[in-house]
C-alpha cells in the first residue's frame, strides 16, 4: 500500500477558521449594546472555536506580558484585550455560510457539533470535581477538534473519505487516520498547536503519556462520549464509557447518566444555530444535537450512519497489503510499546487477506476484534532524518529529546504501529509511560503502567542491558513471566521490549 501524501500543517493553518453567521450577528449586537456584558460576549465566543481561536491569537500579540498568558477565561481575555482590540476580532475573518462548499459546511458543522458537547460536558464534570479553571478545561475540550476543522475547510474530500472508512466501513480510527492522512488527527494537532501557539494545556491534551492526568483524562473522556453517541447513545463502547466516567466523578453509574444527559439537553440550548438554516443555506437535518438522539431506540440498520454515507459505486477502498502477487497472503505487523526502560512492542499476525474486504463492517464488529488489521509501512527518509538528528545531537540534547525522537523514528520511519518508552516512578513500584507514538486513538491504553510489584519480565529488563522480542518460538519460555495486567492492556501476545540504561543506571 502507497503511503498517502502527508499534510503539510502550515498549509492548513494558512488562513483563518470561518466563523458562523450567527455568531457575527451576536458579537456586532453585543459590542453595540449600550452597556457592554463581558461575561455574555465571552459566551458568545466560547461557541464558535473558529472566534476562540482568533481571540486567543490576537491576545497574545497585544503584547509582551500577553505573550506569556494562558487563556483560562475567555471574558477575562476579552477585557484585557481592551474595546478597541475587540472589535477588530471580525477583521478578516471568513463566514463558514458563504466560504466554504457544501460538503465542507456540513462535515465542519458536525465537527463543531461534536466539540462544543465535549467541551460543555467536560467543563460540567471540572466544576462537579471542584477543579482550579473549569474553562480551561472548555477551551482545550474546544480547541482539541482545531486539526479537523482546518482539514475540513482545506480538504473536505480527505476529510469526507476517512469518516467514511471509519464509520460505514468499520475501519479503526488508527488505520483509517494512517490510510487516508499519513499520520493520526492527533498528530497533527500537535504540531497544529505549536504553529498557531496554543495554549500550554492544550499540548498536554493532545500528548498520550498524559492521559492519566486527571485534568487531561477529563478533556479525554469528553472528547470520546461526544464521538461516540454521535449515530446514537445505544451505540457498541458508549455504557462502558459512562462507567468509565462515573469513576472519574465518583459517583454512580446512575448519577452519571443522568449529569452526561442533562449536559447533552443543555449543549443543544446552547447552540440552536447548529443544524437549523442559516441565511447562507446551511441545511437543516444534516447536524443533529446528541440531545436529539437520546429518545432513539437503537437502529439495526444504522440509520444515521446510511443517512450520512449512502451506499455508492466508487472505487474499492480495501486495504492493498504490501506483498506482490504470488507471495504469502500473511504479513507481519509491528507493534511496539517502549517503556522508559524500554519499548515494548507487538507484533501481529495479520489475518488472511479475505479479511481485507470489510467494506460493509459496522463499527460493532471492529469492537470485537475483527477490524482491519494494517501494516504501517516504512518511511526510510524518516528513519534517516531520525537517525542523523540522534547522531547530530550527541553530548548536545537531553535525554527525553533523546528519547522522543527515537520513538517517533521507530514508530513512523520503521513502522512499528505502538511505541512507549516508560520510566521508573519514584518511590512507586511501577513503570510509568512518559513519551508514545501510535496510541492516540486509545485513551485506556495511554494511561500505560508496568507493574513491578512482583518480579517479572520487565523487573528483569531492569537489571542490565538487554531486550527480549516475545514470538511463537519463545512464547512458552517467557509468557508466564509477563504481568497479567499487562497482556491486557497491549490485547496481543507478542511484543519486543528492550531495556534503556543511562550512565550505567536504567532509566525504563
Amino acid at each position: 500500500m502507497s503511503t498517502p501524501q502527508p499534510v503539510i500543517v502550515q498549509q492548513i493553518t494558512e488562513n483563518h477558521l470561518p466563523v458562523f453567521s450567527y455568531t457575527v450577528h451576536a458579537f456586532r449586537e453585543a459590542i453595540t449594546a449600550s452597556v457592554l456584558n463581558w461575561k455574555h460576549l465571552g459566551r458568545i465566543i466560547l461557541r464558535d472555536p473558529g472566534l476562540v481561536l482568533q481571540t486567543i491569537q490576537l491576545l497574545k500579540t497585544g503584547s509582551r506580558r500577553a505573550a506569556t498568558l494562558d487563556v483560562t477565561d475567555m471574558s477575562q481575555a476579552v477585557m484585557l484585550m481592551g474595546m478597541d482590540r475587540v472589535k477588530t476580532l471580525l477583521n478578516g475573518l471568513p463566514v463558514l455560510e458563504q466560504s466554504l462548499s457544501e460538503p465542507a459546511k456540513i462535515g465542519y458543522t458536525q465537527a463543531v457539533n461534536r466539540a462544543l458537547h465535549a467541551a460543555f460536558q467536560a467543563r460540567n464534570w471540572a466544576q462537579w470535581r471542584n477543579d482550579f479553571a473549569p474553562e480551561e478545561i472548555y477551551i482545550a475540550t474546544l480547541l482539541h477538534c482545531i486539526p479537523e476543522l482546518a482539514l475540513w475547510a482545506s480538504d473536505p474530500a480527505k476529510m469526507h473519505k476517512l469518516r467514511r472508512r471509519v464509520y460505514k466501513e468499520g475501519m479503526s480510527p488508527d488505520e483509517a487516520h494512517h490510510i487516508t492522512l499519513g499520520q493520526s488527527l492527533q498528530h497533527y494537532g500537535r504540531q497544529v498547536t505549536l504553529d498557531l501557539h496554543l495554549p500550554e494545556f492544550v499540548h498536554d491534551v493532545l500528548r498520550p503519556e498524559n492521559a492519566g492526568l486527571p485534568r487531561v483524562q477529563c478533556v479525554l473522556l469528553a472528547v470520546q462520549l461526544a464521538n461516540s453517541v454521535e449515530f446514537g447513545w445505544h451505540r457498541d463502547g458508549v455504557q462502558k464509557l459512562l462507567q468509565e466516567i462515573s469513576v472519574y466523578l465518583n459517583k454512580s453509574e446512575e448519577e452519571t447518566t443522568r449529569i452526561v444527559h442533562q449536559n447533552a439537553l443543555h449543549v443543544a440550548h446552547e447552540s440552536p444555530f447548529l443544524g437549523n438554516p442559516q441565511p447562507g443555506g446551511l441545511l437543516a437535518g444534516h447536524v443533529k444535537h446528541a440531545a436529539a438522539l437520546l429518545a432513539l431506540i437503537p437502529a439495526p440498520d444504522d440509520g444515521l450512519i446510511e443517512e450520512e454515507f449512502p451506499d455508492i459505486v466508487e472505487e474499492p477502498v480495501a486495504v492493498k497489503r504490501a506483498v506482490q502477487s504470488g507471495e504469502k497472503t500473511q504479513q507481519i505487523a509491528t507493534d511496539v510499546s517502549s517503556s522508559p526502560t524500554g519499548s515494548v512492542g507487538s507484533v501481529n499476525q495479520v489475518a488472511d487477506k479475505r479479511q481485507q474486504d470489510s467494506a460493509t463492517a459496522r463499527p460493532a464488529e471492529t469492537a470485537t476484534g475483527a477490524a482491519h488489521v494494517v501494516c504501517l509501512n516504512p518511511q526510510p527518509i524518516l528513519y534517516a532524518q531520525a537517525v542523523k538528528e540522534l547522531e547530530a545531537g550527541v553530548g548536545k540534547l537531553e535525554a527525553n529529546q533523546i528519547i522522543r525522537i527515537a520513538v517517533h523514528g521507530m514508530h513512523e520511519g520503521i513502522g512499528l504501529h505502538r511505541v512507549v518508552y516508560a520510566a521508573p516512578v519514584a518511590k512507586r513500584p511501577y513503570l510509568e509511560a512518559r513519551c508514545m507514538a501510535g496510541t492516540d486513538n486509545d485513551p485506556v491504553f495511554n494511561r500505560f503502567q508496568i507493574k513491578l510489584d512482583k518480579i517479572n519480565l520487565f523487573s528483569r529488563l531492569l537489571e542490565k542491558p538487554s531486550g527480549v522480542w516475545i514470538n511463537d518460538e519463545n512464547r512458552g519460555r517467557f509468557w508466564q513471566s509477563v504481568p497479567d495486567d499487562f497482556k491486557v492492556l497491549i490485547k496481543v501476545n507478542s511484543f519486543c521490549a528492550l531495556s534503556v540504561f543511562i550512565d550505567g543506571k536504567a532509566a525504563g
